[in-house]
């Protein structure tokens, strides 16, 4: 669909800039990155480059994985960003 395709240019756009991709392009790792408490603090990970997966219409994913309306979009981008705010202390961010 057509709003599809235009969040889909949005976020390809953010992800081409470096460390927007490098800190949100995939998912965290919270072993790598030695995070105990991540998911203790972060009940739903989301990133966007999972947000790119689900925009996209060739990627092999369950059609429940897709997003249904723009409104599953933006709760997933804002949850990318809130997130990151809830885990990180206020002198990180």
């Amino acid at each position: 669909s057509g709003w599809m395709q235009a969040a889909s240019q949005v976020v390809s756009r953010l992800l081409q800039d470096t460390d927007v991709k490098k800190i949100f392009g995939e998912p965290v790792d919270p072993v790598a990155l030695g995070l105990e408490d991540y998911f203790t603090i972060v009940k739903r990970p989301m990133d966007l480059g999972t947000v790119l997966k689900r925009l996209n219409p060739h990627t092999r994913t369950q059609k429940r994985e897709r997003y249904a309306d723009p409104d599953s979009f933006v709760r997933d981008v804002h949850l990318t960003f809130q997130n990151a705010m809830n885990y990180n202390p206020p002198s990180d961010q």
